[in-house]
């Protein structure tokens, strides 16, 4: 017996959305996904993945310079923002 298929996704349980983050020096980028687009959470909790894939590698790193686009959720007026990055 055939199954009828739709062929777009009604009934959504979640949306999983995307972040990314590029290494200008040596070209690599991360991807990483939440549920919390847009907040400053998501955006560090994306570095946070980021550093965990990463840290072997860049162990010896005295400095890290973060440019972020400066949007109203990771502005470097944001008090959450900062406290979450220290």
């Amino acid at each position: 017996m055939a199954v009828k298929a739709l062929d777009h996704d009604m009934c959504p349980k979640g949306k999983v959305l995307p972040g990314g983050i590029l290494e200008p020096v040596s070209g690599r980028s991360f991807l990483f996904f939440g549920t919390n687009y847009k907040t400053c959470d998501f955006f560090v909790d994306g570095l946070f993945l980021w550093w965990e894939e990463r840290k072997q590698e860049l162990c010896a790193l005295k400095q890290l310079v973060i440019n972020v686009d400066n949007g109203p959720e990771c502005s470097g007026r944001r008090t959450q923002f900062l406290f979450r990055s220290v």
